[in-house]
């Protein structure tokens, strides 16, 4: 007989007369652990269980929330402060990455200090685009830079205006967003509502103009671009996205922008403003946008697929909408809004440049949010399989390693929504477990709140210690084994009273990870509270 077992026979003989002769009124209730994620819009007197109030550094997985893993650092010396971006370049067996911080592009692919490439640049602030082996990329402010396929500077960045247009104001460093589609390299120019064209399979040359200040009828610039894949009928085809600050998007389809006869518009619609600039990541074969009105997937709004319940306009951040306007309201304009994807983990990361750092997650495969507390970044790529972060002390991070943030505590903090537990009338709570499991010793705190309240108490910390004897090395039956993963399910004594409750759990640690799958409860029912 397992020991849970045997605690919930006692429980259930004695009714727990430890703790006072009512408790074999007490009935147990398991809580599961608050698995669908992070939910900031719902009140907390409808949230559904499963939901969690708040969900810091646990991540929702189907069947428990996990403490995430933490992050060591990586590359140093990448200028004395922010790093603003971060890029990898892959061509054939090159495999390297960039940073770019303090007015300086480095090479950060090693453990060890940035290697300076090219000093005295105006912006940290990059964009990049692959294409033909190169790395193309451009700020709006400085001239383009160019990595080679060697994974090396080019001398000159060879872009210049096409003859026959000498009378549209153009210069090289305005040039702001890139993107390849259908084989030729496409810009924004900075501040106006002009999209440039190279030649198929340039990456130097002569740039065309296409004007969509004639094309959409709010006017204003344009801000973003991407592709989203969809099946046409004939087959899977790529469009091309066009972003404007009024918050319109402008899709595409056609092979060949320079003939009339094989590229045309699709549509026009409205999203609301991308947030940053770097606001639009691709999916698969969706593009997501981050936006004044959330985490939208372009896709969904622009084919008029079916929408899950609620999930206005595609947006996949309905469930904490309003704290991602929150936090644009407060932080837009500053820079290091980013978002990345991090398929290993199933992450996507929405990072918000505050100081200390904050990132709200998403799992791909659930859709349940979380929020990220401890990483002080401004920028995020992927790289060989791993996920990278610029910092705001000229260090780039790795993520997803270890059980410490570069050596500081993670704090975990996950507590769920409100529940009745079968029935609105009072109650008194007497007794709680947390039922979770470790890969190593560490302490949580477990606390309840009841009622709706803001603060509720904590008990006492709780120890999940996993040494034990080692193998071959203790007699026989005469101690506990050590290694693996150790659960614990102590009950703990509580004295609240109420007709609903919420479950807490919080942890500080750095050399383990905590898995939390449920909460049990003993409640009885009293004839109203004196």
């Amino acid at each position: 007989m397992s020991l849970s077992h045997a605690i919930g026979q006692t429980v259930r003989k004695h009714g727990g007369a430890s703790i006072g002769a009512r408790q074999h009124l007490g009935r147990r209730h398991n809580i599961q652990a608050p698995v669908s994620g992070l939910n900031t819009s719902d009140a907390w007197a409808a949230m559904r269980p499963k939901y969690a109030i708040h969900l810091d550094n646990f991540f929702p997985e189907s069947g428990a929330v996990v403490l995430r893993r933490g992050c060591r650092e990586h590359a140093t010396e990448v200028g004395n402060g922010e790093v603003l971006s971060l890029f990898a370049h892959e061509s054939g067996t090159v495999s390297k990455m960039f940073a770019v911080g303090g007015g300086t592009l480095y090479e950060v692919s090693d453990n060890a200090a940035g290697t300076s490439l090219k000093s005295g640049l105006t912006s940290s602030r990059w964009q990049t685009a692959m294409h033909g082996g190169h790395t193309v990329m451009v700020n709006g402010e400085d001239d383009p830079l160019r990595i080679l396929p060697a994974g090396t500077l080019a001398a000159a960045h060879g872009w210049s205006k096409a003859s026959g247009q000498d009378s549209i104001p153009f210069a090289a460093s305005q040039l702001y967003r890139v993107l390849p589609f259908k084989g030729r390299l496409f810009f924004l120019q900075k501040d106006t509502a002009n999209l440039w064209y190279g030649g198929l399979g340039f990456v130097q040359g002569e740039l065309t103009r296409f004007a969509l200040d004639r094309v959409h009828p709010d006017g204003g610039n344009a801000i973003g671009l991407g592709t989203i894949t969809i099946d046409s009928g004939d087959g899977v085809d790529d469009l091309l996205c066009i972003f404007f600050d009024s918050g319109a998007v402008i899709v595409y389809q056609g092979a060949d922008i320079s003939s009339s006869s094989s590229w045309s518009l699709v549509g026009i619609w409205k999203i609301g403003r991308l947030v940053g600039d770097k606001a639009v990541l691709k999916y698969g074969g969706d593009l997501i946008a981050l936006t004044d009105d959330g985490v939208v997937s372009v896709t969904k709004l622009t084919t008029g697929g079916e929408l899950e319940a609620g999930n206005m306009r595609g947006n996949l951040s309905h469930n904490i909408a309003n704290r991602i306007s929150e936090m644009n309201i407060l932080y837009g304009d500053v820079t290091g809004w980013d978002a990345a994807l991090h398929t290993p983990a199933n992450w996507l990361v929405i990072n918000v440049p505050v100081q200390g750092g904050i990132q709200y997650v998403r799992n791909t495969q659930t859709g349940a949010w979380c929020r990220f507390t401890g990483w002080n970044a401004r920028c995020f790529t992927r790289w060989n399989r791993k996920l990278y972060y610029g910092g705001t002390d000229g260090r780039v991070y790795e993520t997803n390693v270890g059980a410490s943030d570069n050596g500081v505590p993670i704090e975990g903090d996950c507590r769920g929504a409100f529940q009745y537990l079968g029935s609105s009338a009072d109650k008194r709570f007497t007794m709680a477990r947390a039922l979770v499991d470790a890969d190593a010793n560490v302490s949580f705190v477990l606390g309840t709140t009841t009622d709706f309240n803001e603060d509720g108490g904590l008990e006492a910390p709780t120890n999940i210690v996993t040494g034990g004897a080692k193998w071959n090395a203790t007699k026989w039956n005469t101690a506990k084994w050590a290694g693996g993963v150790f659960s614990l399910q102590e009950w703990q004594s509580l004295n609240r009273d109420g007709t609903a409750i919420s479950v807490r759990l919080r942890s500080s640690t750095t050399g383990a990870r905590l898995r939390y799958y449920a909460a049990d409860v003993i409640a009885e029912r009293t004839q109203g509270l004196l």
